[in-house]
């Protein structure tokens, strides 16, 4: 079974991270743990947005507020995804209906004819 939550020095240890980088994002909201007992818990989707920042500012050299930009325009694209699939799902429903009317009603007239 996949690990739910990830503590503080878990999340240092796997990353390799530094205490000071990963205090940042967390001090700028950009990492956001759950605090249970006085510890730091990490999510599956927290640390998937580490992962991204850490990649961006190792790899890429982006600093602090450039990561934070960056994971929200991600945040927001995602979104619109999510947004554009459902406008999709309910095009091809609309359109699905069309066509079934549309074959009932030649059936109709198919049978009218003979």
């Amino acid at each position: 079974m996949q690990q739910q939550k990830w503590t503080y020095s878990e999340v240092l240890n796997f990353f390799n991270l530094d205490a000071n980088f990963l205090e940042d994002l967390i001090d700028e909201e950009i990492i956001c743990p759950m605090c249970e007992k006085n510890e730091k818990n990490f999510s599956c989707s927290e640390l998937e947005k580490l992962q991204i920042a850490k990649n961006l500012f190792e790899e890429l050299n982006v600093n602090i507020p450039g990561i934070e930009v960056i994971l929200g325009m991600r945040n927001t694209m995602i979104e619109m995804r999510k947004q554009f699939d459902k406008i999709i799902e309910l095009f091809i429903k609309d359109l699905n209906k069309d066509y079934y009317i549309t074959l009932k009603e030649n059936r109709e007239n198919l049978f009218k004819i003979l």
